[in-house]
């Protein structure tokens, strides 16, 4: 999140370098080795920055809340008797959703938008538990950059207007599911 620190960076050294999340996804098994999946995830990157507007310094809290939606695939590539390795990979859409700057004086600086596209893959492992009922823990790497993210500016800070940057969500991703 190069672009945004940079842009939001203006009193302090902390920048947005992860995240959390949760989602849920639906899979469907096709042959004994291949399945496809589909979900969503709801991401969530903040920081505290400061920022000066008209002379005045302002604490701030940049908040990039993002849904990334996931279409894909598994392939078991060893199948055990109670536990699965398989390898994942599949097209992800992200979205940032009600991203914005505020200050602790509740001035509204910026708000941002966009969309990206990009991929996922990786590996997993699912351990069966009981009939019907498994732990999954998956490790992938997400590529999930979006370019031209639209941060318009209020009217307390004008130079905030028009001004276009790219957003990178793109990381390592674990995961755990329970799956029934």
């Amino acid at each position: 999140m190069a672009d945004v620190n940079q842009r939001f960076n203006q009193g302090n050294d902390t920048a947005i370098s992860g995240g959390v999340g949760y989602g849920v996804d639906a899979k469907l098994g096709l042959t004994d080795h291949l399945a496809v999946k589909a979900g969503i995830d709801y991401l969530f990157a903040s920081k505290n920055a400061q920022r000066t507007v008209g002379g005045t310094t302002y604490n701030t809290t940049v908040n990039l809340p993002a849904t990334m939606l996931f279409l894909g695939g598994e392939y078991t590539i060893l199948p055990l008797h109670i536990l699965d390795v398989k390898l994942i990979g599949g097209y992800t859409l992200v979205n940032i959703y009600n991203g914005n700057q505020t200050t602790d004086s509740n001035l509204d600086l910026v708000a941002v938008t966009r969309t990206g596209s990009g991929f996922q893959v990786g590996a997993g492992a699912e351990v069966f538990l009981a009939r019907g009922f498994s732990l999954e823990a998956d490790l992938a790497y997400n590529y999930a950059k979006i370019d031209n993210a639209t941060f318009a500016g209020s009217t307390a800070a004008p130079g905030s207007t028009n001004s276009n940057g790219t957003v990178d969500y793109s990381g390592i991703v674990g995961k755990i599911a329970f799956n029934s």
